[in-house]
Order: structure tokens, then sequence, then C-alpha cells
């Protein structure tokens, strides 16, 4: 019967809306493997996608006890990034002991957007080994 095929239409007002890509792109490298006491660096980069030049303040902090991970730049300052640029930021990381240690925590705050646009705890772990050295002197006493 044609009243079972009969089409309905519904008619729903929806919103305008803008697509918009994100304001900050926010990138963390580092080497993941290193021996004790060598200096690894750390980079974060911040692109601004914006017309608009932003200034953005920093904090590095370590993430548990500050005698695992010596940091080394500056730890606390402020940068502007011109429109449609991204601006570099470098630390040096030295472990001070073996094992795995928690990377430090960062903080970037925009000014002109007045919130946090990058704030994480949890920027994973480096594995710090011995030094050759000390394995070679270790394995030298044990077979005398």
């Amino acid at each position: 019967s044609t009243s079972e095929l009969a089409l309905y239409e519904n008619r729903v007002a929806v919103p305008k809306f803008n697509v918009v890509s994100p304001v900050f792109r926010v990138t963390v490298d580092v080497k993941r493997r290193c021996t004790v006491f060598e200096t690894v660096i750390m980079s974060v980069r911040v692109a601004n996608s914006t017309i608009e030049p932003q200034r953005i303040e920093v904090s590095i902090a370590p993430s548990r006890g500050t005698d695992e991970l010596a940091i080394a730049g500056s730890t606390s300052s402020s940068f502007h990034i011109p429109p449609l640029s991204t601006h570099e930021l470098k630390f040096s990381l030295t472990p001070c002991h073996c094992g795995s240690i928690a990377l430090p925590k960062i903080q970037l705050y925009s000014r002109r957007y007045a919130k946090f646009i990058y704030d994480s705890n949890d920027l994973g772990i480096i594995f710090v080994q011995p030094e050759s050295r000390h394995l070679e002197e270790k394995v030298k006493n044990e077979q005398d």
C-alpha cells in the first residue's frame, strides 16, 4: 500500500556554527633513553595559528623529587609568538639517578585568553641506565 511508503519530512533548525582550528599547537620532543649524568635536550614547540601576536608564560618544574633530574634553562619566563609562527623552547635535562624518571611538568599560559593552553603533569618518562664504565667496573670487581 502507498501509505506504508510515504515519506515524512521534519524540519529542525540547526544553529549556525563555525569550525575553528586550534589556536595553539604544542609539541614536546625528548630522547627517551640515556645514561646517568648524560644531558639530554627537551624541546617544546608552540605554534600560534592565529593572525594576532600572542604572549605566553611558561613554567617548568620537576614532577617528583628535585634530586632525580637537574633542569637547566629558564624554568619560568614569558615570550611573544608572532602571528602564524612557531616558538621553540629548549631545556637541558640531566638525570642524577638510574631507572625510570618522570619528565618535568610544563605549563603554558596565554595572557590574551587568560587560560592555560598546555598543562601537562604526565609527559612520560625517560629510562636512565648506568654509565658503561660503571658496569665494566662492577663486572671486573665480581670477577676478582
